[in-house]
């Protein structure tokens, strides 16, 4: 997903109440870590999925396992890395 769609999915969500502006924001920081470290994530993380949160970067095998690190004051930004989710 392009930077732009990802802010206008946060500000949808935070308009219809999901989530707060400070979740919102909370996200944008952790994709602005995750993204100033992209090339040696995708490097080293190949078939993994590697999330953010708090600042502090979180490798795991799986979605469920990465979101274990977040908790309702802070959301975790993952991807995953070599294989498409969707």
């Amino acid at each position: 997903m392009a930077h732009e769609d990802f802010v206008r999915m946060l500000r949808r969500e935070v308009t219809r109440g999901a989530m707060r502006d400070r979740q919102a924001l909370d996200l944008l920081i952790q994709k602005a870590h995750f993204d100033a470290r992209r090339p040696e994530i995708e490097r080293r993380y190949r078939n993994r999925v590697v999330g953010f949160v708090g600042g502090r970067m979180k490798v795991a095998n799986t979605v469920q396992d990465v979101l274990r690190y977040g908790t309702r004051a802070k959301l975790v930004y993952f991807e995953a890395i070599g294989f498409d989710i969707l």
